[in-house]
C-alpha cells in the first residue's frame, strides 16, 4: 500500500505539471474567443447605428413625399432586420418558425419578405435588398450616385460584422485539442482522488476509524481534494459556459436592451420630423456659439488661456 502511494504521488506530480501547462493555454484560447465574439457584436451595433444615420441623412427628408418617407422607413427597418437575423443565427433560430414568429411580432419583417429571404443566409439577403434600393434611388435621381455608394459601403461593413457571430472557422478550438484537454483533466482528477484514497487508507490503518475522524487534517484534506477537483473541472467547463455569449443568461450580451435602443434611434431618424435640427429663425440661441457678445464664454476662454500660459512658463 505504501509503495502504491509513492507511485501515485509521482504520477500526480508529473500530470499536475502537464495539465497545468495544457489547461492554461486552453483557458486563454477560450476567453480570447469569447472576447472576440463580444467585440464582433459591439462592432455590429456601431455599424447598425452608422448605417441608420447614413440612410436617414442621405435619403431626402421630405414630409410631403409619402413614397420617399416610406422608403426611408423601409430601409431603416431592413437594417434592424439584418441585425436581428444575425443574432437569431447565433441562437440557432434564423430559419426556424420560432424566429419567423419573433420577427413578425416585432414588425421587422413582412410575411411576403420572409418567403423571399434565402434560407441559411437571410441576413445577407437583407443587405442585398439595401444595395438594390440604394441603386434604385440613384438611378431615379433621388440621391446622387456617391450617396448610393456610401450607403452600400456602410451596409457592406455591417454585413462583415453580422456574417456569423458564432463563426467556427477562426474562433472555435480544434476538436483534438479540446478532447486532449478533457482527457487530461479527467486523468488528473482520477489520479488525485485515487492517491488521496490510498493515503487515507494508510491513515485509517495507522490510527483507526475513531481517531481518524477526530483528526482535523482529515477533514481539511477532504475539502482540499474537493476544491482541487472542482477547480480543474471548472476550468475545463469554461469552454462550454463561454462558448456562446448570445444566449439569454445573465452573463450573456444584453441584446434585447441594446437592440431596443438602436431601434428607437432608427425609427426616430427614419421619421425625422421631430428630430431634425431647428431652423436658425426658429432658435434664438442658434448663433451664440463663439459670439463676441457672449461675455461669459469669452471670459472663460481668456481664463483658460492665461492658465495655459502660466503652466507653460512654469515648466
Amino acid at each position: 500500500m505504501c509503495l502504491l502511494n509513492v507511485v501515485l504521488l509521482d504520477a500526480k506530480a508529473e500530470f499536475r505539471f502537464l495539465i497545468a501547462f495544457i489547461l492554461s493555454g486552453f483557458v486563454a484560447f477560450t476567453v480570447n474567443a469569447w472576447a472576440k465574439r463580444r467585440t464582433n457584436y459591439a462592432s455590429l451595433c456601431g455599424n447598425a447605428r452608422n448605417t441608420n444615420i447614413l440612410i436617414s441623412s442621405k435619403i431626402p427628408l421630405d414630409l410631403n413625399n409619402e413614397a420617399l418617407m416610406k422608403t426611408r422607413r423601409k430601409m431603416a427597418r431592413w437594417v434592424m432586420l439584418a441585425m436581428e437575423l444575425a443574432m437569431l443565427k447565433s441562437r440557432g433560430h434564423m430559419d426556424s418558425d420560432e424566429g419567423r414568429e419573433h420577427l413578425l411580432e416585432q414588425k421587422l419583417v413582412t410575411a411576403a419578405e420572409w418567403e423571399r429571404l434565402v434560407s441559411g443566409d437571410r441576413h445577407s439577403t437583407v443587405f442585398w435588398w439595401i444595395h438594390l434600393e440604394a441603386t434604385r434611388l440613384a438611378n431615379e435621381d433621388v440621391i446622387s450616385p456617391n450617396f448610393a455608394v456610401e450607403i452600400s459601403e456602410a451596409a457592406s461593413k455591417m454585413r462583415a460584422q453580422a456574417n456569423d457571430l458564432m463563426s467556427s472557422l477562426d474562433r472555435d478550438l480544434p476538436l483534438p485539442y479540446t478532447v486532449l484537454c478533457g482527457m487530461l483533466v479527467q486523468l488528473n482528477v482520477l489520479i488525485m482522488s485515487t492517491w488521496k484514497g490510498v493515503e487515507w487508507s494508510i491513515w485509517l490503518h495507522s490510527l483507526g476509524s475513531a481517531e481518524l475522524l477526530d483528526q482535523g487534517r482529515f477533514w481539511i484534506d477532504i475539502l482540499v481534494l474537493l476544491s482541487w477537483n472542482v477547480s480543474y473541472k471548472a476550468l475545463y467547463d469554461l469552454n462550454y459556459i463561454m462558448q456562446n455569449p448570445f444566449g439569454n443568461r445573465r452573463i450573456d450580451v444584453a441584446h434585447e436592451v441594446i437592440f431596443a435602443g438602436i431601434r428607437k434611434l432608427s425609427i426616430a431618424l427614419a421619421n425625422g420630423e421631430d428630430h431634425a435640427p431647428p431652423a436658425d429663425d426658429e432658435d434664438e440661441d442658434a448663433d451664440t456659439y463663439g459670439d463676441k457678445n457672449n461675455k461669459k464664454e469669452n471670459d472663460e476662454s481668456r481664463r483658460l488661456e492665461i492658465e495655459l500660459r502660466t503652466a507653460n512658463a512654469t515648466n
